[in-house]
């Protein structure tokens, strides 16, 4: 059947993206100008326009159910407050020392523990600040013995904090720490660092050991810079940070002079077999020697230490140093 007069088609509803409230500034059309911002004048003609049952818009049947100009310009909705999900890495202290313990059990076949401690030491302790606290606690207990036998006489070690630097070495590399933490981390007892680095020596090479029988055992050689060098500076170090806070020559957790006080990340000490300094830097490159004694080969530190002070607070008295 043929339809020769015009023929009134339906108009659909239009597109989704086409629709916009009373009062907004519609879309662009592709290919065409983007149109002017409206003016308030226009404003009220479009809401009035569109509200009109005459109006000439074709589309204006399907407007009725668009929000009005109050709605959209109500206030916003609220907002939910981002919350903390909580993780393993959460966990207090005591679990996660539990947890540990029951995977790396000192009770294992040796070599089993050995791999174990590796494992701590390469992988597990770099999870997060709390992981790294737990799993220091007990590399540091399992290797400490090793690390005092490597002492000689006249030579002392005590690698232990004053207060668990774990915590704050930890702290220093956490995303959250704050400005001040690094300046803490160097205020900590520095020998704890040489254990450290200690242990990072020996979990390897028991792991060398047990994976081939030609592996030859380093021994004291193997560390001999370490506690020949290292070690008794630390320790030295940790001695004048004991004997200066008495002294009240030096503060301990400052970056800046407080009055007549040095702080102490500033302060180093230059060690060798027959003269001892103490060092202060400055801006990171300028080295200033402070004081500097002999020592006698078989001089205890706890004596150096005593008498690099001593040195101190004379040259503070006389005013030598600023």
């Amino acid at each position: 059947m043929i339809i020769d007069g015009p023929v009134k088609m339906p108009i659909p509803p239009p597109p989704p993206y086409t629709r916009h409230a009373a009062g907004q500034r519609p879309l662009p059309t592709p290919g065409g100008a983007n149109p002017p911002p409206l003016s308030p004048i226009t404003t009220v003609e479009i809401a009035s326009t569109t509200d009109s049952p005459t109006s000439s818009n074709p589309y204006a049947a399907y407007a009725t159910d668009l929000p009005t100009p109050t709605s959209v310009r109500g206030p916003p909705p609220p907002f939910s407050t981002l919350r903390h999900k909580t993780t393993i890495n959460d966990l207090p202290q005591h679990v996660l020392l539990q947890i540990i313990y029951t995977i790396v059990d000192p009770d294992l076949p040796e070599e089993e523990y050995r791999w174990g401690l590796y494992w701590l030491a390469v992988s597990l302790r770099l999870v997060s600040s709390n992981w790294y606290t737990a799993c220091m606690h007990v590399l540091r207990s399992a290797y400490l013995p090793a690390y005092v036998s490597h002492i000689r006489p006249p030579y002392s070690a005590n690698p232990y904090p004053l207060s668990s630097p774990a915590s704050v070495y930890a702290a220093a590399y956490s995303s959250t720490a704050g400005p001040s933490t690094p300046s803490l981390a160097e205020d900590a007892q520095r020998e704890t660092a040489v254990l450290d680095m200690f242990i990072a020596f020996q979990v390897r090479q028991n792991v060398l050991r047990d994976e081939s029988e030609l592996h030859l055992e380093a021994g004291h050689e193997g560390v001999k810079d370490l506690f020949e060098l290292m070690q008794p500076r630390a320790r030295t170090e940790d001695l004048v940070r004991k004997y200066a806070l008495r002294a009240g020559v030096i503060s301990v957790g400052t970056t800046y002079s407080s009055g007549d006080r040095i702080p102490f990340r500033q302060l180093s000490v230059s060690f060798s077999q027959r003269k001892v300094g103490l060092v202060r830097t400055l801006g990171g490159r300028k080295r200033q020697v402070l004081v500097e004694i002999g020592r006698d080969r078989m001089e205890t530190l706890e004596s150096v230490a005593k008498r690099l002070v001593g040195e101190l607070v004379q040259a503070r008295e006389l005013d030598v140093i600023r």
